[in-house]
């Protein structure tokens, strides 16, 4: 039987390309947290919707916190709260390892709120492999508009220095950064509707016998003596970017 017709029918037996509906939205309908960027595959996403938080915390000795928040969310009901104490250039870090995914082209999306009183926020992942590591990582720095990515010398490589988004609280911003493992290059960063071609820059590779794992920080510092909530929600890991 060929699309719904009798068995018995000719038609459409010689068609070999139909027109189909936009999976991707149905996709959305049911729930799916790619609603930003549709590109690659998703092979791993939390959109903290479980009782339980699965990221390890980190904080500065000013103190902080990293917890489970529902006063803000983009989809579902609750998102990753990073908060920290009114002390200047206090953090709150939180960590997740993860099984090394195939070789190839990677996406790593976080979608986060932003926050006036912080210095940055950024997001670090570092790739063990067994035989070397490789960091790749983007920061925003709120006080002077920077978005930067970390380039093979360690350092920090900015994009865009003219990067204002609002900071209204509540109000979730979208970043995407794709890499290449194998070439060990930069392919682009997305920040909400803007797209910057990175291909130019390098991957920090170093040859260091690690047990394999993927590991992916996030990491709000807060600027002044002020306290600095960010709320994060929906973080994607895919694969065979373009």
């Amino acid at each position: 039987m060929v699309h719904t017709l009798p068995d018995y029918t000719t038609k459409y037996k010689m068609t070999t390309i139909f027109g189909s509906v936009d999976v991707y939205e149905a996709a959305v309908r049911l729930g799916a947290p790619n609603i930003h960027h549709r590109s690659g595959n998703v092979i791993w996403f939390d959109t903290f919707s479980a009782p339980t938080l699965h990221w390890e915390d980190t904080t500065g000795p000013g103190g902080g916190s990293v917890s489970l928040s529902t006063a803000y969310a983009l989809l579902g009901e609750a998102s990753m709260k990073l908060a920290t104490t009114d002390v200047a250039g206090n953090y709150a870090q939180a960590t997740r390892h993860l099984q090394v995914p195939v070789s190839g082209s990677l996406g790593i999306e976080v979608t986060t709120t932003l926050e006036g009183s912080m210095r940055y926020f950024m997001v670090e992942c570092y790739l063990y492999t067994g035989s070397k590591t490789v960091r790749f990582s983007w920061r925003y720095h709120y006080p002077n508009k920077t978005l930067s990515v970390g380039d093979s010398t360690s350092g920090w490589h900015d994009i865009d220095t003219n990067l204002e988004p609002n900071v209204r609280r509540g109000l979730f911003h979208t970043i995407k950064l794709i890499v290449d493992i194998p070439t060990l290059k930069f392919n682009k960063i997305i920040f909400g509707n803007a797209e910057y071609d990175i291909s130019n820059y390098s991957l920090n590779s170093v040859t260091v016998a690690n047990p394999m794992q993927l590991i992916i920080v996030i990491k709000e510092v807060t600027n002044e003596a002020d306290s600095a909530d960010v709320y994060v929600d929906n973080v994607i890991i895919t694969q065979n970017e373009i």
